[in-house]
């Protein structure tokens, strides 16, 4: 949602991701899989905003799939086969 702008439309790279994991294995049929990703806007115009939204205090966001912001994200899969 772009709100009353009438400029041009979005036209650009919009996020990266790098991912990174690996495999623990605690028994022969159980394992842990822990992981870090790291998002990222590829182009100015992804992080780009029109300012705050004084109604939410959210960033008004140029691309209208939402304002791109740098994000890490960790986590952990946990595998039992049997």
């Amino acid at each position: 949602m772009t709100g009353d702008y009438t400029g041009s439309k979005f036209n650009d790279f919009l996020d990266g991701m790098v991912k990174v994991g690996f495999t623990i294995p605690v028994t022969k049929a159980f394992n842990i899989s822990p992981s870090v990703q790291y998002w990222f806007p590829l182009s100015g115009d992804a992080k780009k905003t029109y300012g705050y939204n004084a109604d939410t205090g959210l960033k008004t966001p140029y691309n209208p799939n939402g304002y791109i912001k740098n994000n890490w994200v960790y986590g952990a899969g946990f595998t039992y086969s049997f």
